[in-house]
């Protein structure tokens, strides 16, 4: 998911459970922003093994945005996550695409 925004700039979503998670990259100012969104999720474990899935990003760099961000507002239930994805990070991500 994250790599296809990263290529495309959509939100991507996946539904798991009763969970959603959606995520959104956005290049901006020379930085790269990633946010990831979380519907109906109360475990703080379940938080923590989404925002850890992403290998190259530190667990306290997520900062949680009450508000939204960019595109991306809160639904209800919704918490939205972001972080600024370092060049190496995201050139990784964009490795596991398959060539078109």
């Amino acid at each position: 998911m994250i790599a296809r925004s990263l290529q495309n700039g959509y939100a991507y979503q996946a539904e798991f459970e009763h969970y959603k998670v959606t995520a959104l990259a956005r290049a901006e100012d020379g930085e790269t922003y990633l946010l990831i969104g979380t519907e109906n999720i109360a475990d703080h474990r379940v938080f923590a093994v989404i925002l850890n899935a992403i290998p190259g990003i530190d667990h306290s760099s997520w900062m949680p945005e009450p508000e939204g961000v960019r595109e991306l507002e809160p639904e209800p239930g919704e918490i939205i996550w972001s972080t600024i994805l370092p060049p190496a990070v995201a050139a990784k991500l964009l490795d596991t695409l398959p060539d078109e």
